[in-house]
């Protein structure tokens, strides 16, 4: 569907939902779409962005689908994130890896794991990749600690630089219409999305995957998967301190912080990963754009390869499939990195901006003036 036969479905769909104002609510979709009769792509994008489909706003609508109205804000709107993130992407020339985040992801990691492989031939030694390796620096004999850091740097700078260039264009249009919070939202905002303050279907949960019933299985498998997350980097971050402000060289004991960590992060991200997985299978049809879910199903796809090659690593790297093992997850890794900022990682950064705008324009009073 072309941007503006969007525009003018949203329009449509919009203009009924303001009409009935039953589902005003459910979450904070429906409060801000009532503010406006006429909406322009940059409100689409906003209310597009507010709105975590939790679905509860279907099942009420009495108006949905066989209805002749056939209202389905759902679908409506995660075609809209699709094409927000399109739209938004930098450069916009790898924008289309929003279609195809399967083929961005494989290109990536076979690139990574050629220049991997052939560091390793070049530098005369690729029987150390089916050596075991044990004791301090044995990761570092099979790929050189410079040549893990510096690519891991400039990967992670990339996607930072890409990812904010894109929100940032984001912002300044939520901006140019009024609705980019002012001083002290932001936390208030990040509150909430951290919280799923909106995941909760009205109060009972989402209608997720059952149309028909409100669960809480969706929010706790996200919390699950978030968590393990945030306990992967920080066990990343511990290990960098070990390395190199006290000079500790991994791989490190099973009862040490990074190994703790990891293994929590890594197995959170694999529990959360395969709820979210399982509850999309049984999931209503027709309910969500066809690119939207293509999207949504890649991206849990790679943190759980991603937590399961480094659990592998884990167990592996004291036996003579360290060495391979160490390449996959590498290159794992590296790939999400890469595609970081054409896939459905960039969610979570329009959703606080669209939290924030949202927060901004519920302060002010008729009067303009801040409460």
């Amino acid at each position: 569907m072309r941007d503006n036969d969007l525009l003018i479905e949203a329009q449509r769909q919009f203009s009924i939902c303001n009409a009935c104002r039953y589902c005003e609510g459910y979450c904070a979709v429906f409060p801000a779409l009532e503010q406006k009769t006429e909406f322009a792509e940059a409100d689409m994008e906003y209310l597009g962005s507010l709105c975590h489909d939790c679905r509860g706003c279907y099942q009420a609508c009495m108006y949905a689908p066989p209805h002749e109205y056939a209202v389905n804000i759902p679908k409506l709107l995660s075609q809209v994130r699709s094409e927000t993130y399109r739209r938004h992407a930098v450069p916009g020339l790898l924008a289309g890896a929003f279609a195809r985040p399967w083929l961005a992801f494989v290109v990536a990691a076979l690139v990574a794991a050629i220049a991997m492989v052939s560091g390793t031939a070049l530098r005369g030694s690729p029987a150390v990749l089916a050596t075991p390796q044990t004791g301090a620096g044995a990761f570092y004999r099979v790929i050189p600690y410079l040549a893990m850091v510096i690519p891991a740097l400039l990967l992670s700078a990339w996607s930072i630089v890409a990812m904010l260039r894109g929100v940032m264009r984001f912002a300044n249009e939520q901006r140019a219409v009024g609705n980019l919070a002012g001083e002290g939202s932001i936390l208030n905002a990040l509150w909430d999305g951290l919280a799923l303050t909106y995941l909760r279907g009205g109060g009972g949960g989402c209608f997720y995957p059952e149309a028909d019933t409100p669960r809480a299985g969706r929010r706790w498998a996200h919390v699950i998967l978030v968590l393990g997350i945030f306990s992967a980097f920080i066990a990343t971050m511990v290990a960098a301190v070990f390395q190199d402000v006290a000079g500790w060289v991994a791989p490190y004991p099973w009862v040490s912080a990074p190994v703790i960590f990891g293994s929590v992060g890594g197995v959170g991200m694999i529990i959360g990963s395969c709820g979210l997985l399982a509850l999309k299978r049984r999931s209503a049809p027709g309910l969500a754009a066809q690119e939207s879910g293509i999207l949504d199903v890649a991206f849990l796809w790679q943190l759980l390869g991603v937590a399961a090659t480094g659990m592998l690593l884990l167990f592996t790297r004291s036996t003579v499939l360290m060495g391979t093992a160490l390449v996959v997850h590498l290159c794992f890794v590296a790939a999400l990195f890469a595609t970081a900022p054409y896939g459905k990682f960039v969610h979570a950064l329009y959703r606080l901006v669209a939290l924030t705008a949202y927060l901004r324009r519920e302060a002010i009073n008729g009067d303009g003036e801040l409460r």
